[in-house]
């Protein structure tokens, strides 16, 4: 990084830019520990359906682990509590096809400009709908994020195509009636899609990824 850039400032800074016409908003988190030297990791945190980037850093626990490990976060708000997860879903996102992908790299290129990132450690995660957008960006974002880890979706996004393949950790729950773990269809009535399913979505991943050889069970 260049000599030039200042010291990250600890705390939770809520900072707007501006982006395809719209003003977006996205929540700093900046552990005590990190100043810059050395280049700290950093996470985009996405929030789901009707939510803000302030109601998932009070619930995902992502800042008290970067409290711990010494990384950044950010949490951002979507459009209206939506991101575009398919050009069709979801809210306004999803119907006004707001470049959520590009919003997001525009966001990761403003903090590279403020202070000192390691660029081959920028992760993106979200849950159910930001999950949606994880997916996305590793299809989309792959040559400026190292993994991407959504929770409780599946990859939507077609076609995919990254411009390499991206590791990829998928979080799922064996009761979930919104996103069923075996897949189906999904959603409201005008809404709905077919969810290939978790064990499916990895599929998909391993496939796009041209994984080959035999898969390892761990057990626990």
């Amino acid at each position: 990084c260049s000599e030039s850039l200042a010291p990250w400032v600890a705390g939770d800074h809520l900072e707007t830019m501006e982006h395809g016409g719209r003003t977006r908003m996205y929540r700093l988190h900046v552990p005590a520990r990190v100043t810059g030297d050395p280049p700290p990791a950093l996470v985009f945190d996405l929030h789901g359906a009707y939510g803000t980037g302030a109601g998932q850093q009070q619930t995902s626990g992502f800042a008290a682990l970067a409290d711990q490990e010494g990384f950044l976060v950010v949490f951002p708000d979507g459009g209206d509590g939506f991101w575009n997860v398919a050009d069709t879903c979801c809210g306004t996102a999803g119907k006004e096809r707001i470049d959520d992908v590009g919003f997001l790299r525009a966001n990761l290129d403003a903090l590279h400009t403020r202070g000192c990132v390691d660029s081959t450690r920028v992760y993106v995660s979200g849950f159910s709908n930001g999950g949606g957008l994880t997916h996305r960006m590793g299809c989309d974002a792959a040559d400026v994020i190292a993994a991407i880890a959504p929770v409780d979706t599946d990859l939507r996004t077609s076609p995919c195509n990254p411009s390499r393949p991206i590791s990829m950790l998928e979080v799922r729950g064996m009761a979930d009636s919104l996103e069923p773990y075996e897949g189906g269809i999904v959603g409201p009535e005008g809404g709905q899609y077919d969810s290939p399913g978790a064990q499916g979505s990895l599929k998909l991943w391993a496939d796009i990824n041209q994984c080959t050889g035999t898969t390892t069970a761990l057990q626990q």
